[in-house]
């Protein structure tokens, strides 16, 4: 495991604890080999590292350009519990000059190697998908060789899995007037497949952006 180079303090261990008994299936995504990335991470990045790491991203970077935001007050435990595909992007994203580049590296390979399991074998369609390959599209890192560059597959996948949800749908009078009552409202797992939540809509917007980028 790998920590940080420098940390004035650790975060609270209670704070950041991941009880497992609280896990949902969501979490329990895997790589090509069928692994568990979740075990596979706790192997790269140890669990305060990894919690300082998300805070950055969202006191430092999303502000910046506010595509995927979140309730004050989460916990980099709530996302990594729930929404993990979108936790190890903000990982990958956001842990640039914070670790080393071999453990940056290897964030990028598990993070690339779930998607391709996740996307083209088992064509699975979420907004934990869609996120994550916003973030990874929006603050994208070119590799090495110009032939491995992926950034516009990524772009364009997150477009296409947001339209099959039916996010770039017109809104009317009644369903404007809804995002509108909900708007600083917690978020349901469920009501993120809703088309008009708040939180579809910043989506989409997110999508429109990095297309149009």
């Amino acid at each position: 495991m790998v920590s940080l180079h420098k940390a004035d303090s650790k975060p609270d261990a209670e704070t950041y604890h991941r009880p497992h008994s609280s896990r949902t299936d969501e979490s329990d995504v895997t790589n090509s080999s069928g692994a568990s990335t979740d075990a596979l991470l706790d192997a790269i990045v140890d669990q305060y590292t990894a919690a300082s790491v998300f805070d950055r991203y969202v006191a430092e970077m999303a502000q910046h350009l506010p595509a995927v935001m979140f309730e004050s007050g989460t916990t980099a435990a709530e996302v990594r519990a729930k929404r993990p595909i979108l936790f190890l992007s903000i990982l990958d994203t956001a842990s640039v000059g914070m670790l080393d580049m071999d453990v940056q590296l290897r964030l990028n390979e598990m993070l690339l190697d779930v998607f391709a399991n996740s996307i083209l074998r088992n064509g699975e369609k979420s907004l934990d998908l869609i996120q994550a390959l916003m973030v990874s599209t929006i603050w994208y890192r070119p590799p090495k060789r110009y032939e491995q560059m992926n950034v516009y597959m990524l772009t364009h996948i997150s477009a296409l899995m947001a339209l099959d949800f039916g996010m770039g749908r017109k809104l009317n009078a009644t369903r404007s007037a809804h995002i509108a009552a909900n708007v600083g409202q917690a978020q349901t797992p469920k009501s993120f497949l809703r088309s008009d939540s708040v939180e579809a809509r910043r989506t989409w917007l997110g999508c429109y952006f990095v297309c149009m980028k």
